[in-house]
């Protein structure tokens, strides 16, 4: 990995300079893009923070799984 690329994976996820400095020099040197482990897609971020606000209002109310007409049987 080249110190240019280094540079580019330390600063993904932030707009500014060196993020455009990154993707000139990419197109300019040729350089592939790579991706770094464990990054999240936009619609992949979400399903998280959803699940986690729906079990934080259910708490909330104090909804049980006979409220919510679930039911838990042995398989």
């Amino acid at each position: 990995m080249s110190k240019s690329q280094k540079h580019c994976k330390a600063t993904e996820g932030k707009i500014n300079f060196f993020n455009l400095s990154c993707i000139f020099g990419m197109v300019v040197k040729g350089t592939p893009y790579i991706n770094p482990e464990g990054y999240l897609f936009l619609d992949q971020k979400r399903k998280p923070g959803l699940v986690k606000r729906i079990r934080k209002q259910i708490d909330k109310f104090g909804l049980t799984n006979q409220d919510l007409g679930f039911e838990i049987g042995q398989i």
